[in-house]
């Protein structure tokens, strides 16, 4: 499988040592609805508890998916 990511990607996992992000991203490729977009934006938004929300859109702002984590995730996150 190939994915293209963003230097800012690179960068993100580099320097916050997230690298799971690129493979959550990666794993969202077998589900069809978000595979048949031929780009694809993953926002993260992370809140005070350390929970998240991964919110998949097609690039014109429709929502494609979404995906909670919980804060186990985010335990070494600063």
């Amino acid at each position: 499988m190939n994915i293209m990511f963003t230097d800012g990607i690179k960068y993100l996992a580099d320097t916050c040592s997230c690298y799971w992000l690129i493979s959550v991203v990666a794993s969202w490729q077998a589900d069809s609805r978000v595979k048949q977009e031929e780009f694809q934006v993953f926002n993260l938004q992370v809140h005070e508890d350390k929970t998240a929300i991964i919110t998949i859109e097609d690039g014109n702002g429709s929502v494609v998916a979404v995906q909670t984590l919980d804060t186990q995730t985010f335990a070494l996150m600063k």
